[in-house]
């Protein structure tokens, strides 16, 4: 397949193209989240039959963030390597373990935080706050990033390493016309328009940051069969868009999303979201916030973990709770497809 549609512009270089490093990454996020399986459950079902006991314990692990995958994006634009997995696999392998988390992490934190944050349950407090939303929901996880951090290293690169000798590039060629129909469909897109505006026509909403980026790239995705996500640095703006997504409504959508939407019809429901939004709490300070019983607190969170859009995590025995951002997103995503469906 081509892998590149370069569409050189006079302030700055644009092209849509594939990239298998990518897909494996997007590959994470749907192996991780049970959810998604049943897109192509085949295939699931095929690396899971072959990769490793502590690979399959891990996707376990990432489940609990937001947005499982999406995290090592930055490392795809910042070395440039978009097409020879084994060679990013290489790449991350030379990172030190701090070096790597502080990559994933935005490098919003400096080092000394970092460190600080290892040693010092405060310290870790007030820097969980600071983490990119990728990261946010599961304080356990963030805490073992930070504390065993070449560990984490060690097995997100088992777990690529994994995926990508079950046949990966088998599985991509597959799809393979379906990548260039896309591409070539995504170019006639972009000619002669402004790619933060299309890129914004494809996500469904704005993108809030003002900088004018050297080089604009595209890339279409078959696992990220739900979403279109955008990953960017100070000179690189990478969109990764979704090829099915055209076609993701079926006859009972409208019927599905108003069921989804009755559940948050409920204004205490509704302020429940708001609430684990600004930050993870359990059910007896929800109860004292909305003036509700716990029972009734109790009943309203599992009507939204039953439409996953929030998830529990047990810490010392005490169940917090968090908003499911992904699955959060998700939905207005599909509200705004629907709606702008011609």
């Amino acid at each position: 397949m081509p892998l590149d549609i370069d569409m050189q512009q006079n302030e700055y270089n644009l092209s849509v193209r594939f990239s298998k490093v990518a897909e494996l990454l997007a590959a994470v996020h749907m192996l991780s989240d049970k959810n998604h399986h049943s897109f192509d459950a085949d295939w699931t079902k095929h690396v899971f039959d072959n990769i490793s006991a502590d690979s399959k314990s891990f996707l376990d692990e990432l489940s609990s963030l937001n947005f499982p995958g999406l995290e090592l994006f930055d490392f795809i634009t910042r070395e440039g390597i978009y097409d020879n997995i084994p060679l990013f696999i290489k790449k991350l392998e030379s990172y030190n373990s701090l070096d790597f988390v502080h990559i994933i992490l935005d490098e919003k934190l400096s080092k000394d935080q970092l460190k600080a944050a290892q040693k010092d349950a405060r310290t870790f407090n007030s820097v969980y706050q600071e983490v990119p939303w990728v990261l946010k929901g599961s304080e356990s996880f963030l805490r073992y990033m930070l504390t065993d951090a070449e560990n984490y290293k060690q097995s997100t690169i088992k777990l690529l390493n994994d995926i990508y000798s079950t046949g990966f590039e088998e599985k991509l060629s597959e799809q393979k016309q379906k990548y260039e129909d896309s591409m070539d469909a995504l170019k006639l897109r972009l000619s002669g328009r402004n790619p933060i505006e299309v890129g914004e026509e494809i996500k469904g909403s704005k993108f809030n940051s003002k900088v004018n980026f050297n080089e604009y790239i595209f890339s279409p995705s078959y696992f990220f069969h739900h979403h279109n996500i955008i990953s960017y640095n100070k000179n690189t703006y990478l969109m990764i868009y979704n090829i099915n997504i055209d076609n993701s409504f079926d006859d009972g959508e409208a019927e599905r999303l108003s069921e989804l939407l009755k559940v948050l019809s409920d204004k205490s429901r509704l302020e429940i979201l708001r609430q684990l939004k600004r930050r993870p709490t359990y059910g007896k300070i929800l109860s004292t916030r909305l003036n509700l019983t716990t029972a009734t607190i109790s009943r309203h969170l599992d009507q939204l973990k039953a439409i996953n859009l929030i998830k529990e995590d047990k810490n010392n025995n005490v169940k917090y709770y968090y908003v499911n951002s992904d699955e959060l997103e998700k939905l207005f995503d599909e509200i705004r497809r629907f709606l702008n469906k011609r």
